[in-house]
């Protein structure tokens, strides 16, 4: 496809690209105005068309609401007169012959009783309508009904039927009055209507069957076209326009719906009968086009010769200066651009003889000056590459040293770490000491106060042991008395039976002494019993008051025996005393030289520190030193070899610059 682009950019000539900028130029907004114009018309003969069908279709559906309104109407005012309530045939059968023949539209009046039987009509034989559907409409209240077309048996022609209901003063139903209509006259109209050449209206019934068409065949066959879009809009109780596709092709529409019988109007054209005018418009447009572009390449072909022909002959100056012929001069002719353009021209060839005269003479000085900087750049690279290697080895010889010295900083940070943990240990070693001569005093002073208490302990058991000792004596003594007193008790019990024996023998005069004599001798009994008791208690005691004494005996012993221990256990915490104090002011000086060994390996490590920094510099100097050394060497290079080029590049444009022609 053919672009702006490629006519710029492409191969063709000015000339032609000149006669293709004037045909566009033409062509196009000829083609645009001729596109528009055809769609505007198109649009606007389609809306024309739709309007008109739509207009007809409504003026139609109008007609046919009237002519049936008036026949509804006339029949009512018939049912209304006496003489057809009467439903006498004789009263009813002249003025239904006066209305029939000043009708237009009615061609028979029949008057039904309520059992759908014929009481009277204007012509035709008489018969039943009972099963017609507009009679029962009646018969079921409805103020009027309009039949299905239907087909005379005599007449062949459709006809129609209007019916009204006949009632008395009451509202009583006393039958119906039947109009039929002559339907051709009816829809005369329908058949006269044309929209255009070749279109037409057609009128359909309720059920979307044809009832007047121009095609006689789908009328006399009531063909069912109810699918078709406007019948739908028309049975559905509405008017509009729509386009649809029939067999003989796409049709524009108007539709409308006669409202008293619910039929259809549809008032159509084919499309492209009403697009014919377009098509002219189309086509009128299509040559005016053509013309203008043939206008245009004539005109076109006449103003690219003038434009190119100057442009032409400059072409040719610029390839004689192309060649190297530096006189070429452009003809200068007009003032217009193109005089401008040749007179620039001039002058640019001028200005290049005059630079070439100036390379000329510059090439040479530059021959020259550059076979000296090539010496020169080879003897500062010699000595360059000297500099290099010295610098090369100091750096070197200083990474070395950097290494050493890093390896000294290394043993020095163990060393004072170690410095540092010694030094730590010191100050727990130092603290542990000191909590160790506290404990150790605590011990001491605690065994000193053990010592005293067992002797206090002591104290107390010889004088409880005293006590004890006594109370041995006292019980001994208690012992004597107790059996002094079991003698007593035993010579009293005795001496109670001796005379409990005198008494027996003096009879009743000694009887009182003899219960006394028994009464005593009961109580020494009990008294011989209690000592006997106490006896044995105390010879219990004395038992176990020489196991206390014992006991006693032997707790002094293990008091006194105590008492050695706690004083040996004080002289060994004092010997321990005095060991610590020793060994806390070992731990204070180990202390002391720890945190002066730490301060010195911290300033050599700070020393060792800024020496590894200088030879790092010093290293860090002597390699950037012999890096720049490096560049200079590769630079020199660089400018012996650019001195070099430089010298080829002047003799190359010596040769170039000798081919042009300046004289």
């Amino acid at each position: 496809m053919l672009n702006l682009q490629t006519i710029i950019g492409g191969d063709l000539n000015l000339k032609k690209k000149l006669i293709i900028f004037f045909v566009l130029i033409a062509a196009v907004p000829l083609i645009l105005t001729t596109m528009v114009t055809s769609y505007l018309s198109q649009s606007a003969l389609i809306e024309s068309v739709y309007d008109d069908n739509e207009k007809a279709a409504r003026s139609l559906s109008e007609d046919l609401n009237v002519s049936l309104a008036f026949n509804i109407e006339l029949l009512q005012a018939m049912a209304d007169t006496a003489e057809i309530q009467s439903m006498d045939p004789v009263k009813q059968l002249p003025i239904m012959k006066k209305i029939e023949e000043r009708s237009k539209g009615i061609s028979t009046i029949i008057v039904n009783d309520t059992k759908g039987i014929h009481k009277v009509r204007t012509q035709g034989a008489l018969a039943s309508n009972w099963d017609r559907e507009y009679f029962q409409k009646i018969l079921k209240g409805a103020d009027y009904a309009i039949s299905d077309i239907q087909i005379g048996n005599s007449t062949g022609k459709a006809a129609l039927v209007i019916a009204v209901p006949i009632k008395d003063a009451q509202k009583n139903l006393l039958g119906a009055l039947l109009g039929v209509i002559d339907f051709e006259n009816l829809t005369k109209n329908i058949l006269a209507t044309k929209s255009g050449q070749t279109g037409y209206a057609f009128l359909v019934d309720r059920q979307g069957k044809v009832i007047v068409h121009p095609d006689q065949t789908l009328m006399k066959g009531m063909a069912d076209v109810s699918s078709l879009a406007p019948v739908q809009g028309a049975l559905s109780g509405k008017s509009g326009t729509i386009s649809y596709e029939a067999q003989e092709g796409k049709n524009l529409a108007g539709y409308s719906n006669v409202a008293l019988s619910n039929w259809g109007v549809v008032v159509q054209q084919p499309i492209d009968e009403a697009m014919a005018g377009a098509s002219k418009v189309k086509f009128t447009g299509i040559i005016f086009t053509l013309i203008a572009i043939l206008l245009a390449v004539l005109v076109g072909v006449f103003v690219a010769g003038v434009i190119t022909r100057p442009i032409r002959e400059l072409v040719g100056v610029t390839s004689k200066l192309a060649k190297g012929d530096l006189t070429a001069i452009a003809n200068v002719s007009t003032q217009d651009e193109m005089g401008q353009l040749a007179l620039a021209f001039n002058t640019m060839a001028k200005d290049l003889q005059q630079l070439i005269r100036g390379v000329i003479n510059n090439a040479d000085q530059v021959a020259a000056s550059s076979q000296e900087l090539s010496s020169t750049a080879n003897e500062a690279e010699r000595a360059t590459n000297q500099v290099a290697v010295t610098m090369t080895d100091f750096a070197q010889g200083s990474q070395r040293q950097m290494e050493e010295i890093e390896n000294t900083l290394r043993v020095a940070g163990d060393l004072t770490q170690g410095a540092k943990i010694v030094a730590d240990k010191a100050i727990s070693a130092y603290s542990l000491s000191d909590d160790m001569a506290k404990d150790a005093e605590r011990g001491r002073k605690a065994a000193n106060n053990a010592v005293e208490k067992i002797n206090e302990i002591k104290e107390v058991t010889s004088l409880t042991s005293g006590v004890i000792t006594g109370l041995g004596e006292k019980s001994k003594q208690i012992r004597q008395i107790v059996d002094v007193i079991s003698g007593i008790a035993g010579q009293t019990n005795l001496l109670a039976l001796n005379a409990a024996i005198e008494a027996a023998r003096a009879g009743e005069q000694g009887r009182g002494f003899a219960v006394v004599a028994e009464e005593v001798r009961k109580l020494a009994e009990q008294s011989q019993r209690a000592t006997e008791q106490i006896g044995q208690i105390v010879g219990e005691i004395m038992q176990q008051t020489d196991k206390a004494i014992q006991a006693m005996d032997s707790g002094n012993n293990k008091v006194n025996e105590g008492v050695d221990v706690v004083q040996t256990a004080g002289q060994a915490l004092q010997d321990i005393m005095e060991q610590i104090s020793k060994s806390v002011s070992m731990v204070r000086d180990i202390d002391t030289d720890s945190r002066q060994q730490l301060q010195g390996m911290q300033h050599m490590v700070g020393s060792t520190e800024q020496i590894a920094a200088i030879a790092k510099e010093a290293s860090a100097g002597a390699q950037t030193t012999a890096a720049a050394t490096e560049e200079v060497t590769a630079s020199m290079e660089e400018i012996a070899s650019a001195a070099e080029a430089l010298a080829k590049t002047a003799s190359e444009l010596q040769m170039m610059v000798s081919n042009f022609k300046i004289q």
